[in-house]
């Protein structure tokens, strides 16, 4: 290893003793010559005295001063600290040297939508929402680490204020973000799923959940449900002109429609972070169910909205191959933006 070969790729899975062998490693300069360097993590327990974590962010705190930086981390669900379902003792980190900074994907330019055939728009729309756009430094999860909690970006430039408002679409019956929200910024939260069989009502003194969906039509009946669009709703709170600081939404392939309705609409300049799970593909069969899908991306891109954080959904039958390249990708991906227009300074 001492070579001046290049390893392209290093990965580490030793079931615990890690952070003991990297030690090892950077005291003797073996990876130096290390491209990519993915680490699985172990050790850390629910009763850890400060010495493992102090042991853990020495290791980080040297291969950072080695030059790796962290373009991407995963918790392993298999750890979790129960019953404290927000924290794991597992953890993935993939690593690169001199990370480079790539130019935006060409989604956005309108005649790449509107020229390229269908496999080479798939390519873009999968590569899209598996790209970060702008760098937030603190990431906390709310919520359940497994499914049902969601990311959001504690950076002073983007966290919620103190009288923060967060809407929250699509509950199904896990309430571990909208509770813990409103608990840790003292949220006004505003909860909204018509499946779930509930009527209106006050879950706690800052969470009120509405017995209604999400679309972007007038009010409306969806079959049984009672449906308004996001103009129609923020007007009914009350709470026009408001910064939402954070809306939610996972509404099972709606959400490029709202998207569109949202920015026609004007209300998406009042959204300090947005967070969707997007549904459909990896792949398409026909162009103009992708195109319908990257033009509002585009469109929000072009109103200051940028990718912080992107995760596949693999629970269930949400993985598949991608035909174009055989890798197994998500139907499923939960974007996370910021409206850059938003800052703080």
């Amino acid at each position: 290893m001492k070579s001046k070969s290049i390893i392209d790729y290093m990965a580490i899975d030793i079931e615990e003793g890690e952070t003991s062998l990297l030690s090892w490693m950077l005291e003797r300069d073996l990876l130096r010559n290390v491209h990519q360097l993915l680490v699985n993590y172990h050790g850390l327990l629910p009763d850890s005295d400060a010495s493992v974590y102090t042991e853990h962010l020495q290791v980080l705190r040297a291969l950072f001063e080695e030059g790796f930086r962290i373009f991407h981390f995963i918790r392993d669900v298999q750890c979790l600290f129960k019953p404290n379902m927000r924290q794991t003792g597992c953890y993935s980190l993939n690593m690169i040297r001199n990370l480079p900074k790539s130019p935006p994907i060409d989604v956005y330019d309108v005649e790449t939508t509107l020229n390229k055939p269908i496999r080479d728009l798939s390519i873009l729309y999968n590569r899209l929402l598996l790209s970060t756009q702008v760098h937030c430094k603190q990431l906390v999860r709310i919520g359940d680490v497994n499914d049902g909690g969601w990311e959001v970006c504690d950076d002073p430039e983007y966290r919620p204020s103190p009288s923060c408002l967060v809407y929250s679409f699509g509950v199904d019956n896990d309430w571990t973000f909208d509770d813990e929200v409103s608990k840790v910024y003292g949220c006004e939260v505003h909860s909204f799923d018509p499946s779930i069989g509930l009527q209106d009502h006050k879950r706690s003194d800052k969470i009120t959940f509405h017995n209604l969906g999400l679309w972007d039509r007038p009010k409306g009946k969806l079959g049984k449900w009672n449906m308004m669009n996001m103009a129609e709703i923020i007007e009914m709170l009350g709470h026009k002109g408001k910064i939402i600081d954070i809306l939610k939404m996972d509404i099972e392939g709606m959400e490029f429609d709202v998207i569109s309705n949202m920015i026609t609409s004007g209300v998406v300049k009042n959204i300090r972070q947005l967070d969707f799970e997007f549904h459909g593909g990896p792949d398409f069969k026909e162009t103009d169910d992708i195109r319908s899908k990257l033009k509002p991306l585009r469109d929000l891109h072009e109103h200051g909205f940028r990718i912080f954080w992107s995760h596949p959904n693999v629970i269930g039958k949400n993985v598949r191959p991608f035909s174009v390249t055989g890798r197994q990708l998500s139907r499923c991906n939960e974007n996370y933006f910021l409206n850059t227009n938003l800052k703080r300074t």
